[in-house]
C-alpha cells in the first residue's frame, strides 16, 4: 500500500505544504491540525474516475465545517490520482492519498477506514455531488441517541427540486415503517466511526462481494439504528449505469424483503453470499463496469435480546500433518479466521516438518491430538494390530472392538507414544483430543484414550459424536451421523468420570462429493451450547488420498464463507484468529 499526504489548507491554520509520498506500514498518517474540533473524515475510493472526480471534489471543497479527506486509488490507469492532486491543490483541500493495490471496493474502503481518527466517517462515491450542508445534516442525525448510521437519498439533480420531496418523504417513511431495513445507497452512508469498527468495519474476509453497502449496514445495525432525514441527500452523476450485471435478482430482493429480522443474517451469509459468489460477483466486478445506483433495501437490524447465553462454535480441521499441502491449507484457513481448532496426526512423518507452522497462530485457535490407530505406520511395535507394518482399516478395528479382540496393551503403548511425540515436537500438551476416523469412541479404545488424556492434559476436552436425533435428522447425511452417535454412546459419561469435558452437539458428516458451500449451513442447524463441526480441508493431489478433491473443495468453500456471521445468525459465538493480512 502507498500513502501520500497533501497538506493543503481546509478548516486548518496551517499553510500549504509540498506533497510528500512514503511507503506506509499501517501507521496513522499525520493530518493538519485544525483550529476547530474536526468530527468528520470523508473516504472516497475510486478506480478510473478522472472524468468525474473534479465535480465531486469541487462539491467536497464547498462543504460546511471542517473535515479530513482520504482518497483511495484502487489501481487506476487513467491518471485519476494526478487529477485528484491537481484539483485538491487548486481548491486548497487538505487530503491524504492512499494507493490500495488489492482490487475491489471493499479493499479500498478498508484502507480508507484505517486512516480515520474522527468521530464520524462518510463514504462518498467519486461520481456524486454533495450539497454544502451534507455533513451538518448528517451530524444532526448521528447525534441522536442510539443512531449508529445515517443514509441520504438520491435527488434528480445537483440542486434539490420540489419533485425530490416525494423521494425524500418516501425514504424517511420507509425507514420508520421498516426499521430493520435500509433505503439508501452506499454513496450516501455516514457512520459513527467507533460503532463501524466495533461491527468489524469493511472487511473482505467477511464480505468481498457486490452489495457491500447492504452487508455493512446489516452488521452496523446490530449496534444501533439507521436514521434518515429530508435534509440528507446527494446526487449521483447522470452517466449511464450498468445495473443488471452487478446487482441482486428480483428473487433475491424479494427474499430479503420477506425475511424476518431474525433471519436477515442467514439471508446474507447463507443465501445471498453463496448466490453472488456463484455468479462471480466479487467486489472487484465494480471496477469492470460503471458503478450502479442501488436505490433500495439496505438493512440495519437489531437482534432481540438472547433468551439464553450464546453457544460456542468450534470448526475443527482434521488431519494436520498427513501431507504438507493439507497442513499449509489448514494453517492458512485458520489465519483467515475460518477455523478455530486443528487436530494433528503426530503419528505421521510430516508432523515434525509441519508443526512449526502452528506457532504463528494465536491461542484462540486450539491445537489438538488426532490419535491415529488406522492405516498409518505405528510409532511402536504392534505385532498383532499392525502385523504387516500398517495399522488396520477402520472397519477391521470396529470389528475387533465389537468382538472384544483388541490388543489393548499394544494400543495403550501406541497412544502414549503419540502423546509423547506431540509434546516433544509442539512443546506442550494438546488442547483437546479426538481420533482419526473417530476410533476413540470404540469400546476398549475409548477407555485407554480418555485415561491417557486425563493424565496428560486434564483441562482438555474430548470429541463426542453424540447429538440429539432431531438435530441429526435436520442435517444432511443423517444415517452416517446416527451410526457414529450410536457408537459414541457413553463417551461423555466416561469422560466426565475423568473430569474431562465434551462437546454437546456435533456435525460435519457428508459423502465428500457434494457442494460443500451449500451443505455447510446445515452443519450449523440445531446447535448445542458447545457445537463442534469437523471438516477436512486441504490442498495438493495425493494419489493415496481418496478425498483429495473434497479437501480442495472444502478449503475453497471455507475461504469464501463468512463463518463468524453465519454462526452469529444462529446465536453462536465463533472465536477465531483475527484474519492475517
Amino acid at each position: 500500500m502507498f500513502l501520500e499526504t497533501g497538506n493543503h489548507e481546509h478548516g486548518s491554520e496551517e499553510g500549504p505544504a509540498a506533497h510528500r509520498a512514503n511507503a506506509t506500514s499501517g501507521a496513522a498518517p499525520e493530518f493538519g491540525a485544525s483550529s476547530e474540533t474536526c468530527d468528520w473524515t470523508i473516504v472516497i475510493p475510486f478506480f478510473n474516475e478522472a472524468e468525474f472526480l473534479p465535480v465531486t471534489l469541487r462539491s467536497v471543497a464547498a462543504l460546511d465545517g471542517p473535515f479530513r479527506l482520504v482518497l483511495v486509488d484502487n489501481g487506476s490507469t487513467d491518471g485519476s490520482s494526478d487529477v485528484a492532486r491537481q484539483v485538491c491543490g487548486a481548491l486548497g483541500i487538505d487530503f491524504t492519498l492512499v494507493t490500495e493495490a488489492c482490487p475491489g471496493k471493499v479493499h479500498a474502503l478498508r484502507a480508507g477506514l484505517a486512516r480515520v481518527r474522527t468521530r464520524f466517517v462518510a463514504t462518498f462515491d467519486a461520481d456524486t455531488h454533495y450539497p454544502p450542508h451534507y455533513l451538518v445534516a448528517a451530524g444532526k442525525l448521528l447525534d441522536k441517541p442510539g443512531v449508529a448510521v445515517a443514509g441520504g437519498y438520491f435527488t434528480h439533480g445537483p440542486q434539490w427540486q420540489r419533485r425530490d420531496a416525494f423521494t425524500g418523504a418516501h425514504v424517511v417513511a420507509a425507514g420508520k415503517l421498516l426499521g430493520h431495513q435500509c433505503h439508501a445507497g452506499g454513496a450516501g452512508q455516514v457512520f459513527n466511526t467507533e460503532i463501524l469498527r466495533r461491527a468489524g468495519g469493511f472487511d473482505p474476509n467477511r464480505w468481498n462481494l457486490v452489495l457491500e453497502d447492504h452487508e455493512i449496514i446489516h452488521r452496523v445495525g446490530q449496534f444501533g439504528t439507521m436514521a434518515y432525514g429530508m435534509d440528507l441527500w446527494c446526487h449521483p452523476s447522470p452517466r449511464e449505469r450498468d445495473r443488471e450485471s452487478i446487482r441482486w435478482t428480483l428473487r433475491e430482493r424479494l427474499a430479503y424483503h420477506f425475511a424476518p429480522r431474525s433471519k436477515q443474517a442467514r439471508f446474507f451469509y447463507d443465501y445471498l453470499g453463496r448466490r453472488l459468489r456463484a455468479r462471480k460477483l466479487s467486489s472487484e466486478r465494480m471496477r469492470e463496469r460503471a458503478f450502479h445506483q442501488v436505490g433500495v433495501a439496505e438493512l440495519p437490524i437489531q437482534n432481540s435480546p438472547a433468551q439464553n447465553p450464546p453457544g460456542r462454535l468450534v470448526v475443527c480441521a482434521d488431519d494436520f500433518g498427513l501431507t504438507g499441502e493439507i497442513s499449509r491449507s489448514i494453517v492458512a484457513l485458520a489465519g483467515q479466521g475460518k477455523l478455530n481448532a486443528i487436530t494433528c496426526m503426530s503419528v505421521c512423518a510430516g508432523w515434525e516438518r509441519d508443526a512449526p507452522l502452528l506457532r504463528i497462530l494465536p491461542r484462540s485457535v486450539q491445537i489438538g491430538l488426532h490419535v491415529t490407530l488406522t492405516d498409518e505406520v505405528p510409532l511402536t511395535a504392534m505385532p498383532v494390530l499392525a502385523w504387516n507394518g500398517h495399522m488396520p482399516a477402520s472397519g477391521e478395528l470396529e470389528r475387533r472392538s465389537l468382538v472384544r479382540r483388541l490388543p489393548l496393551g499394544e494400543i495403550r503403548a501406541e497412544v502414549a507414544a503419540q502423546f509423547d511425540r506431540f509434546v516433544d515436537i509442539f512443546g506442550r500438551a494438546p488442547d483437546f483430543v479426538d481420533a482419526h476416523q473417530h476410533v476413540h469412541v470404540l469400546r476398549g479404545i475409548r477407555e485407554i484414550i480418555l485415561a491417557e488424556t486425563a493424565r496428560r492434559t486434564p483441562h482438555a476436552w474430548v470429541r463426542s459424536c453424540v447429538d440429539k436425533p432431531t438435530a441429526i435428522l435436520a442435517r444432511c447425511f443423517p444415517f452416517k451421523a446416527l451410526i457414529n452417535a450410536v457408537q459414541s454412546r457413553g463417551v461423555r459419561r466416561v469422560a466426565a468420570g475423568h473430569g474431562l469435558a465434551c462437546n454437546d452437539s456435533f456435525a460435519g458428516f457428508y459423502d465428500f462429493a457434494g457442494d460443500y458451500e451449500a451443505l455447510f449451513p446445515q452443519f450449523l442447524e440445531k446447535p448445542g451450547q458447545f457445537h463442534l463441526v469437523m471438516c477436512h480441508p486441504g490442498g495438493g493431489h495425493s494419489q493415496g488420498d481418496a478425498i483429495a478433491q473434497a479437501r480442495r473443495d472444502e478449503a475453497a468453500a471455507l475461504r469464501a464463507m463468512p463463518i463468524y456471521e453465519m454462526a452469529a445468525a444462529r446465536g453462536l459465538h465463533f472465536e477465531a484468529a483475527t484474519p492475517l493480512r
